[in-house]
């Protein structure tokens, strides 16, 4: 959805020194849109060029940046696989987790400030789902120059952003959502709201408040 990330992700972890390799336009939707609307028959068949392309590259780890296919790769394809007979031994890991590793380990460093006050919404895949707290705030609490501070609800607690299939069916519902996160956010005079999931930019579409900034 937001080519911007992905291209982000990858500069980050080539920037940190981490070996690793892409798929290129061998690599297909993970399929979550498919599973959740009940197209079986085109997941499974997305889910087996997936699994199949990365074997071919010899790669045994799936390094995600968004938080769905984190989700997929990490939960759903290991019980699907199972289920239909297919081997799967590959490993997921979200690019946070790699950052924030090199950063413990001073291997990475960020090259300029950001004097910004930031706050952190924490996506319903990554953290509810995988549990995925702190390797995302590490990553932006290193950054020279950031002042960064919790929304009231975070982590466990965390509200939804109101995006994906909330805005499809219930545009309303969505903005009301949306809203709540962003009055949190404001509540605490952030400048803005950083996010792992490419969805949170239909933020944009719920309040003409909110604003994307890039770090």
């Amino acid at each position: 959805m937001e080519e911007d990330i992905g291209k982000a992700s990858v500069t980050l972890l080539d920037a940190a020194g981490v070996d690793f390799t892409y798929l290129g336009p061998k690599e297909n939707c993970c399929g979550t849109p498919m599973l959740v609307g009940g197209k079986w028959d085109i997941f499974l068949n997305n889910m087996k060029r997936n699994i199949a392309s990365v074997k071919a590259c010899g790669a045994d780890t799936v390094i995600t940046s968004c938080p769905a296919c984190d989700m997929m790769w990490r939960h759903i394809y290991p019980q699907w696989a199972k289920k239909h007979g297919i081997e799967f031994d590959i490993k997921t890991r979200h690019y946070s987790q790699i950052i924030s590793e090199q950063i413990r380990e001073d291997k990475f460093r960020y090259t300029h400030e950001v004097n910004k006050k930031v706050t952190w919404h924490d996506s319903c895949h990554m953290g509810r789902v995988s549990g995925i707290y702190d390797p995302p705030r590490d990553m932006i609490k290193a950054i020279p120059g950031i002042k960064f501070e919790e929304m009231e609800y975070n982590r466990e607690d965390a509200h939804c952003c109101g995006s994906v299939l909330t805005l499809l069916k219930e545009p309303l519902v969505a903005h009301d959502v949306g809203d709540i996160r962003i009055k949190e956010a404001e509540e605490i005079d952030a400048e803005a709201i950083l996010a792992l999931c490419p969805p949170v930019v239909s933020f944009n579409s719920v309040s003409v408040r909110t604003k994307r900034v890039k770090l």
